[in-house]
């Protein structure tokens, strides 16, 4: 089975002052997916909310045939929200937020409790965010049997202001995984001088539909992207 940590975000598309909630974000829209093209097992390793848009984000998750841990739903803390109007950058209300809130000892109890966690995969935010980035990295590091970690960064796809600590927490994460999946703006990211080919056991790189694969056997281009990683997974890493 694939976890997937990180955030789910409550997304709000505004129309005037009125505003739809949906469930949204990278991990949320790669692991619907990998569930829908890859793999059927796949599981959310998030705090979530049960707030009013909370609510619409467990719903979505059903939807989508995403598992997730009850015990990881907040019944007091709120949703991490992003604002989406169409005219302006997104608006994050992040701050005492659910999502950012999961400690250490919660993710590696749920963690702890499911014996079929083959893949860990952290995405996004949860590369970014604190305390969440020191809270999975101690679960994916210390829980007992511990899953294989991969990261996919995705820098792209979601809003971050300090290039700087993102790189670093990559390096970091990157020190325990076992694979990385990059693209070309992770890789400018890391800057020129990181050999991001050797980051990891399992390195590989998206460029649109093609993906370069780099581990001890040498270096491999296959046809596919992002997907493509991921149905690779159970043969290679």
């Amino acid at each position: 089975m694939i976890y997937f940590a990180g955030v789910v975000n409550a997304v709000a598309d505004m129309d005037g002052r009125q505003a739809s909630f949906k469930a949204g974000g990278f991990l949320f829209d790669t692991a619907a997916r990998v569930r829908r093209e890859v793999d059927p097992r796949v599981s959310v390793l998030a705090k979530l909310s049960n707030d009013g848009p909370g609510r619409v984000v467990l719903e979505d998750l059903v939807k989508e045939k995403l598992m997730f841990d009850p015990a990881l739903v907040s019944p007091y803390l709120p949703s991490r929200i992003i604002i989406r109007d169409g005219a302006s950058r997104d608006v994050e209300l992040s701050s005492g937020s659910a999502a950012v809130s999961a400690t250490s000892e919660e993710l590696m109890l749920s963690l702890g409790e499911n014996s079929d966690v083959d893949f860990l995969v952290v995405t996004a935010e949860g590369l970014y965010l604190q305390p969440l980035f020191s809270s999975i990295l101690d679960a994916a590091t210390f829980v007992t049997p511990r899953p294989r970690l991969v990261l996919d960064v995705g820098s792209a796809y979601y809003r971050h202001d300090d290039d700087a600590r993102l790189r670093r927490q990559v390096l970091q994460a990157a020190a325990h995984a076992d694979a990385i999946i990059l693209e070309d703006e992770d890789i400018a990211l890391l800057g020129g001088d990181c050999d991001w080919k050797q980051l990891c056991p399992h390195v590989a790189c998206c460029h649109g539909d093609v993906l370069e694969l780099w581990d001890a056997d040498g270096h491999k281009s296959l046809e596919g992207g992002r997907l493509r990683a991921y149905s690779l997974m159970g043969s290679l890493f």
